[in-house]
């Protein structure tokens, strides 16, 4: 079976491509040739400070949906993706109770956080900013996303593979999220990593 157009998500399970990335919560393919592969191991990863200092730090094991960057055409990159709020994982139990409570995160009744691109340019010879929706508590705001290659687009070969990571950062308050709650800085860091493949 052949791929779809390249601007279409790959469902196909006897890709050869795809069958590689079994270990991903991300996958895209693209018939051109680009596969987006994030580590399951870190999932999407978040950071709260307080004054600046890390306090609190996690991982959203549960994510699905489409990444696909391409640096040489960026209007052709695109991100949709889901979350699995209650996924939240800190490490300690307490915390992932307290984030998911119905102050913060409110997990039972917003069970998903999804990101959605919009526009897609290139900022430099690694790098892509990307904006689009962050949907959280039910409220969608803007927010820019900022992918990185760990190093030059234009040295990959068929074959080869790109690591990167993708960072932004939203306002709790713009989502209502822990109105009350000072112990931690309004803005949250979200990170991650993953791996373009050829």
């Amino acid at each position: 079976m052949g791929h779809p157009a390249a601007e279409e998500p790959c469902h196909d399970d006897a890709c050869a491509a795809c069958r590689g990335s079994s270990g991903a919560v991300v996958r895209f393919c693209l018939r051109a040739g680009h596969l987006v592969v994030v580590e399951r191991r870190r999932g999407v990863v978040f950071v709260a400070r307080h004054f600046g200092i890390p306090t609190a730090s996690g991982r959203f094991g549960t994510v699905d949906g489409t990444i696909a960057l391409d640096f040489d055409r960026p209007e052709r990159s695109r991100i949709r993706m889901t979350i699995q709020t209650a996924s939240l994982r800190t490490g300690a139990d307490l915390v992932d109770g307290f984030i998911k409570g119905q102050t913060m995160l409110d997990v039972a009744h917003y069970p998903v956080a999804s990101f959605v691109s919009q526009q897609v340019a290139r900022t430099g010879e690694r790098s892509l900013s990307i904006t689009g929706q962050l949907t959280i508590r039910g409220a969608s705001q803007p927010v820019t996303v900022i992918a990185v290659a760990e190093s030059d687009p234009a040295g990959m070969r068929a074959g080869g593979t790109l690591p990167f990571h993708a960072s932004a950062s939203f306002s709790r308050a713009a989502f209502a999220i822990g109105r009350e709650v000072n112990i931690v800085d309004d803005q949250v860091e979200i990170d991650i990593k993953g791996v373009i493949s050829r």
